[in-house]
């Protein structure tokens, strides 16, 4: 969240989880975590930390209101893989209690912002609809998020971030809200196409005539390593396994973990050189993104990027995407 506000205490305004049962499955195990953690610091306390080979983990904060009027925050470290802590955790993500909280573009309005923008892999777009076409597009989003399970955040990335946003003087936008697209949310998708509006970070990769990626790459002391080609096979195979660091975020701990520990390279940088809307050519990026060890992945770049000898998977992301706010309205001092 980049807000104004604590976006804790924003979240725990709105939530309120009745399935205290799969939250104490959660909580218990973070408990019993946290106390082997303290007495191992008890028996050695220069020990290096203990997290099990398999381990699969993440931190939640529970704000706990008690009969008797008082309030309690928790912070736990939850191993995923234990027990049947994934499905517990499933099942809190899964529920509307849960999305109605932490999803607050769920409660938007029709006039809480007048575009929807974003960035694809060749250009910035801001497009102005009326109201009720805003109104259509929170519900078609609505619907692709209430439905969408943790079954799906382990199979799936996003493909772009949209923005929903008002104008505040001349080209200039606020953004609202978030709108992560998941290939799942076939609501969402079709008013996109219906409307025009980009729905794939990778909309416009078949005008692209080069590509160059990059790290810490130095032209005159030759450090680091740069790649680059014209080949259109090598570029789309290059694409292919190509995401943003932003977007990527979002869920990709999780999605590294169900894929096999997919390892990853994060960090890298992309320019892409090809042809603008009047027809001539211009290099766009650079892009912060991360790239996929996968199967069809050039060779090139596969050997300057990966070691055959290197089975460490790298996890970063959020197991549950949160990321779903720039600014709240309420906050914002709309242009007249």
């Amino acid at each position: 969240y980049r807000t104004y506000r604590s976006p804790d205490q924003d979240i725990f305004d709105k939530m309120k989880i009745t399935d205290i049962e799969n939250l104490e499955k959660l909580t218990v195990s973070g408990a019993k975590f946290s106390k082997e953690k303290h007495l191992q610091y008890i028996m050695d306390s220069e020990a290096e930390d203990f997290y099990p080979e398999d381990g699969f983990f993440e931190n939640i904060i529970v704000k706990w209101n008690l009969k008797n009027g008082k309030v309690v925050y928790r912070d736990y470290r939850i191993n995923l893989n234990e027990g049947d802590n994934i499905e517990a955790y499933g099942k809190l993500f899964e529920s509307d209690e849960y999305k109605y909280g932490v999803f607050p573009q769920l409660s938007a309005n029709a006039d809480s912002f007048t575009h929807i923008g974003g960035q694809t892999i060749m250009e910035d777009f801001q497009k102005k609809l009326p109201e009720d076409k805003i109104g259509e597009f929170i519900e078609c989003y609505k619907k692709d998020v209430l439905a969408q399970n943790l079954d799906s955040l382990k199979s799936e990335l996003p493909m772009i971030n949209l923005y929903g946003s008002v104008e505040a003087g001349w080209q200039n936008y606020i953004n609202v809200y978030n709108f992560y697209i998941f290939p799942s949310y076939t609501n969402t998708i079709a008013f996109l196409k219906k409307n025009d509006i980009p729905y794939d970070w990778k909309d416009g990769t078949g005008d692209i005539s080069s590509i160059i990626i990059q790290n810490d790459y130095d032209y005159y002391e030759k450090d680091g390593f740069k790649w680059e080609t014209e080949d259109k096979g090598e570029i789309n195979e290059a694409l292919d396994n190509i995401i943003s660091e932003e977007l990527f975020q979002m869920n990709g701990s999780l999605w590294t973990k169900y894929n096999g520990d997919m390892k990853v390279q994060h960090g890298l940088m992309a320019s892409f050189t090809g042809e603008n809307v009047n027809g001539g050519y211009e290099t766009m990026g650079s892009y912060s993104f991360v790239l996929f060890n996968g199967k069809t992945l050039p060779k090139g770049l596969k050997k300057a990027c990966f070691s055959d000898k290197d089975d460490v998977s790298v996890n970063r992301g959020n197991a549950g995407w949160v990321d779903t706010v720039d600014q709240p309205l309420y906050d914002i001092d709309l242009p007249q």
